[in-house]
């Protein structure tokens, strides 16, 4: 994936958002992206480039890593990424720097349980439940709330609007499907091998995090090895 030298423009700096005052200009390259109410993000436009298969490619850091699925899935997966939903568009502003302890106090990811809560709410927050559902399911193989949801925590997106071609049901459509599937699992290989090299990161062998070069969105370093 190439695109043309901007020089100093700010990709993914702020762009606008409630409250937001400064600069909502985008060069011809970027775009503004609304990842919530409160703050949108510049990012590039994509080509689609990015999207062909491969059996193997660099990742970003050095080495190989094999990208292998099933033929049928293939194209589900280059449409998920293209789509205008865009798995990628995290909000990584201000990164754990408003907890009242500091960034060093973050959680990571939370379960919250409220009673009589309908269905479910996830992002990379954490998620959002019923106290009763998740109570009375807790020892069960595949709580699929719960499971959809931590799916968003991994920038997955729902599926409201659409499918994806030659695809039935999967975790991530809500409703189609009670368990992970292959589908899921793919979809997040599949973010993992675009981001990688975007950001130049690379897996380390022996542990569990993944090292960078340049900077890059704190939260892109604590992928785990094993995605």
């Amino acid at each position: 994936m190439a695109h043309s030298v901007l020089g100093a423009v700010p990709e993914w700096n702020e762009c606008g958002g409630s409250g937001y005052t400064g600069d909502k200009t985008c060069a011809s390259e970027l775009t503004c992206n609304v990842v919530n109410e409160w703050y949108h993000q510049r990012h590039w436009h994509y080509d689609g480039a990015s999207t062909s298969p491969q059996t193997t490619g660099g990742g970003g850091g050095g080495g190989s890593t094999t990208w292998t699925p099933p033929s049928s899935l293939v194209t589900p997966l280059q449409q998920v990424w293209k789509h205008q939903q865009e798995t990628y568009n995290m909000n990584f502003k201000n990164f754990g720097s408003r907890c009242p302890g500091g960034a060093a106090r973050r959680y990571d990811w939370s379960l919250w349980l409220t009673p009589s809560f309908g269905g479910g709410a996830g992002g990379d927050w954490g998620a959002r439940m019923g106290t009763e559902y998740f109570m009375s399911a807790v020892n069960s193989e595949n709580i699929h709330i719960f499971l959809h949801e931590l799916g968003h925590y991994f920038a997955l997106d729902d599926f409201y609007d659409w499918t994806p071609s030659n695809v039935g049901g999967f975790l991530m459509k809500a409703g189609s499907a009670t368990q992970i599937t292959d589908f899921d699992g793919w979809m997040m290989r599949d973010w993992w091998r675009n981001l990688k090299s975007r950001y130049a990161l690379r897996l380390v062998e022996g542990n569990s995090t993944a090292s960078y070069t340049g900077t890059v969105p704190e939260a892109f370093t604590r992928v785990d090895k094993d995605l």
